[in-house]
């Protein structure tokens, strides 16, 4: 489920209900979508503002008054929680079928407690669960705070990730039985994902490229340029971590913008700064640990989407949106264009870790990996991340018929998901979102057909796909945080919404319109504020109650605590009213349910 924007509050409601039998089936299907909320929004602020909370985290209980008020129940120990989806063997199997993985890899996590500063001990081929498990090749992947634990005076929880081998016809077996082991977090394959490119890309000539305009595609950057502040070179001073099957260092077009890093001397065989990796100047190859300093492409992909994002101008060619900014090259892909979650969780870590300030990721897959979606949520508080949504053409897995299918890292929290746009509408062959807002979610669309950039060995193509799109976004990004250094005030959080949110560009697609890249607009404009009802959730504990059993479901005669979460997607919002009612589809309330109190405003 995307969780990507902060949470506004958790808001407890306590209702009277009292329902006759005939009525218990539809309170047992209850969802959030049932819940009508009616949410005014004013007193918008007129000039760009911090993307973040809108409120702190306020609980407001109305209690029947027969009873001292007890201790309210946590969102966590939720009673049921009406926007779960229980999966069938059914459905779980056809996920199983549609994700590609590595044979005989598997991925776990584990929970670990330590002082802050203590050394780890780290698994190994020999620790107990491996032997169990006879697992070989442990190597650690990621280690991360997590917040999915108990916490314990003075010691920090980490959520520690493994890779290993494991002998065996089926993977999903070994992933199931470790998932029930003590500490054991998670447990998934290795997956496997695809560049997000369309097999028509065709070679030009540098005199095209150098008369190619990026105003056929609607981006106007003579006027985008010329409204920076203090005459600024676009994306100046930003680094934009290209994760992909490496980058063409050596391009005429792309030498002079490649980040250097500065703690490393090059060709010496020597880890100068400590990171882990020897002579990592441009960047690391995580495919190739022989050469785990030279990222160089071996296929192409990558190296064109780091010209559109940063082409140098002045060699003969053409110019990258964000032509300032330094590229870091990341190689996780291979020289197919696949990419493993192992490998992507270690680029993100690195990008991050060594400078990043923007996350370009034009790959995905249908695979959902707990792996990279805590290296993402890892990499958020420094860098603003971007990914593509892919090319199947196909609508996200809350549309109502198939085919449908989620894209990942697109799909994941913390990430801005690109679509591809061809004119005002939506490309042919891109994914695209079904509801707004909830579970796997694209956000914006972008120009992806026909888009000019480098190749290796110093060519030039145009290519098309999400691809491309995504690292138009990229640069977008690089521009405001060169014009927005200041991660205190201006988070990863509020460029996202100043992409997302403050576009009045709109991209015609199949059931409703999308936000486009407009990036003038990002700059200048103020996104409006947009809470809404992310989550629903009914208590029923005796401690609310002396009618209630306890037992998680709603019942005839009980009281229960209706919990509501809210996320702001854009801008700050003041003078918020929360309405809850059970009206039906025709206008009819619902006779078999009493609210106590069903309508609150929250604190500016």
């Amino acid at each position: 489920m995307k969780n990507r924007i902060n949470t506004l509050l958790i808001l407890l409601i306590t209702v009277s209900m009292i329902v006759i039998p005939q009525e218990l089936s539809w309170i047992a299907n209850y969802s959030a979508n049932n819940v009508a909320s009616a949410i005014d929004e004013s007193n918008y602020p007129q000039s760009p503002v911090p993307y973040d909370e809108i409120a702190e985290e306020e609980t407001v209980k109305i209690e029947p008054s027969e009873y001292e008020e007890p201790e309210q129940p946590s969102f966590e120990e939720k009673a049921y929680n009406a926007d779960t989806i229980t999966e069938d063997a059914e459905t779980q199997k056809a996920y199983r079928d549609s994700v590609d993985y590595v044979d005989n890899k598997i991925v776990f996590s584990m929970l670990d407690y330590r002082e802050k500063g203590a050394k780890v001990q780290y698994l190994t081929d020999t620790s107990e669960l491996c032997r169990k498990y006879k697992l070989k090749k442990v190597e650690l992947v990621l280690d991360v705070k997590t917040d999915k634990a108990e916490k314990k005076d003075g010691l920090v929880a980490n959520q520690v990730f493994y890779s290993a081998t494991v002998k065996t016809d089926d993977i999903w077996a070994v992933v199931d039985k470790m998932a029930k082991e003590d500490g054991v977090l998670s447990a998934e394959p290795d997956f496997v994902w695809e560049s997000a490119a369309e097999d028509d890309m065709q070679v030009v000539s540098q005199e095209e490229l150098e008369f190619s305009d990026w105003n056929k595609h609607g981006i106007n950057v003579n006027e985008i340029w010329g409204s920076l502040t203090e005459d600024a070179t676009p994306g100046e001073g930003v680094v934009v971590a290209v994760i992909d099957t490496g980058v063409d260092y050596n391009h005429n077009d792309l030498r002079d913008s490649m980040w250097i890093n500065p703690g490393e001397i090059a060709d010496n065989e020597v880890d100068d700064d400590g990171n882990g990796y020897i002579d990592d100047v441009y960047g690391i190859n995580l495919i190739d640990l022989n050469r785990q300093g030279d990222p160089m492409d071996d296929h192409g992909h990558g190296t064109h989407v780091s010209g559109i994002i940063a082409m140098a101008p002045g060699n003969g060619g053409g110019v990258g949106i964000a032509y300032g900014a330094k590229i870091m090259a990341v190689k996780a892909g291979q020289a197919n264009g696949s990419f493993a979650s192992t490998d992507i969780a270690k680029a993100i870590q690195y990008a991050s870790a060594n400078g990043a300030d923007v996350i370009n990721m034009s790959f995905g897959g249908a695979g959902m990996s707990a792996l990279v979606e805590a290296a993402l949520e890892d990499a958020f508080g420094t860098c603003v991340l971007v990914a593509a949504a892919g090319n199947d053409g196909l609508p996200t897995k809350d549309y109502m018929q198939e085919p449908k299918k989620d894209i990942y890292p697109a799909g994941y929290s913390y990430v801005i998901g690109v679509m591809a746009s061809s004119g005002d509408a939506l490309a042919g062959f891109s994914n695209w979102d079904f509801l707004e807002y909830r579970n796997c979610e694209y956000e914006i669309a972008a120009p992806g057909v026909e888009i000019m950039s480098t190749i290796p060995k110093n060519r030039y193509a145009k290519w098309s796909g999400t691809s491309m799109a995504a690292p138009l976004v990229a640069a977008a990004a690089a521009i405001i945080r060169r014009e927005k250094p200041d991660k205190a005030k201006f988070s990863s959080r509020y460029i996202m919404g100043q992409l997302c949110g403050a576009t009045e560009k709109k991209v015609f697609g199949r059931t409703r319109d999308y936000p486009g890249l407009d990036i003038l607009d990002s700059l200048h404009n103020s996104p409006a504020p947009k809470p809404v009802l992310y989550d629903a959730c009914a208590f029923d504990s005796i401690e609310i109650s002396e009618s209630n059993n306890g037992d998680g479901v709603v019942q005839a005669g009980e009281t229960i605590d209706l919990g509501l979460a809210l996320r702001n997607y854009c801008g700050i919002a003041k003078d918020v009213q929360i309405t809850v009612d059970v009206e039906s589809i025709g206008g009819v309330d619902n006779p078999y349910i009493e609210f106590e109190r069903n309508s609150i405003e929250l604190p500016s």
